[in-house]
């Protein structure tokens, strides 16, 4: 990782005088300028990939198979008030998002993290989900992946669900499957701040003798979560949001012949973002407009 020291960059035309919001969309190095002496930070790991279609069961001459669950989000971490006076070197973490399952379920988000004086603080990515008969179960993380129930009509409304938001649970919950971190996702826990961390929505289950009727896959949770896909072909914005940390969503449905091995991949996770602000004391000014006192570094 590369060096990169804050006079690279560009500031606007207001340049900041008591504070400064730098934003790391991948790892790399970074020094502290030597006038800022106290520093919040806000983490977002990646999101889990959403999962394959394929539980469920045959009965007589029908397949009723369930929607495929979405990718618990990144969870988030926010830390205030860090000494940075003396020791101005950071590392940037960005965690990857998981890919989404095809034969098999998703995988896990990874973490982002930030290191002082070989102190590090940690967001850890989201889970993805799980089939315990006779659902598929969200995964967990920064807010819940939506659930899968099996398909037995064409009421998508009970098969697929949306990915959940700001911190939230699914509607179904087995252990820590279901779950979100039960706190808001919102950049610095603060109401008027952008909010990440959207869990994925469920994919589309399909049933019938030849498994030729489908529900429809559900929304991606507010904060970056992608959309439970309806079919194996299609266009569907399945993946989690870049930078976002949100889960992705559950694949399409597959066929009463192979089940899940002729069902489309899940959506990958999005990956994590670390914010960081800067203060030339530890206490807060309360006036700030963020949008003119802030840089992106999107390179390593």
């Amino acid at each position: 990782m590369s060096h990169i020291p804050i006079k690279l960059y560009n500031l606007s035309s207001n340049p900041p005088r008591d504070a400064l919001q730098v934003t790391f969309t991948v790892g790399t190095t970074y020094t502290i300028d030597s006038k800022w002496k106290s520093m919040d930070v806000f983490l977002v790991g990646g999101g889990a990939g959403g999962t394959l279609n394929g539980g469920g069961y045959y009965s007589g001459s029908t397949w009723c198979i369930n929607g495929a669950s979405g990718g618990g989000a990144g969870y988030t971490n926010t830390q205030r008030q860090i000494d940075v006076s003396i020791n101005k070197e950071l590392t940037i973490n960005i965690g990857n998002g998981g890919t989404g399952g095809h034969i098999d379920v998703g995988t896990n988000g990874g973490a982002s993290s930030i290191t002082i004086n070989n102190n590090t603080i940690t967001a850890n990515g989201g889970t993805t989900g799980t089939y315990i008969q006779p659902y598929y179960y969200g995964g967990y993380g920064g807010s819940a992946g939506g659930y899968g129930n099996i398909a037995t009509n064409i009421d998508e409304s009970t098969v697929a669900e949306s990915g959940a938001s700001n911190g939230g649970n699914s509607s179904k919950v087995s252990g820590n499957y279901g779950k979100g971190q039960g706190t808001t996702t919102k950049a610095f826990g603060e109401t008027d701040e952008a909010l990440y961390a959207g869990g994925g929505g469920t994919g589309g289950g399909c049933y019938g003798e030849s498994g030729n009727r489908f529900n429809f896959g559900a929304n991606g949770g507010d904060g970056g979560g992608g959309h439970g896909a309806t079919t194996q072909t299609g266009t569907f914005d399945k993946n989690g949001k870049a930078n976002t940390g949100g889960g992705g969503g559950g694949a399409g449905y597959g066929n009463y012949y192979s089940s899940h091995r002729n069902s489309a991949a899940g959506g990958n996770g999005g990956s994590g973002i670390v914010i960081i602000r800067l203060y030339k004391s530890s206490d807060r000014p309360t006036d700030i407009d963020w949008s003119e006192n802030s840089i992106t570094i999107n390179q390593s």
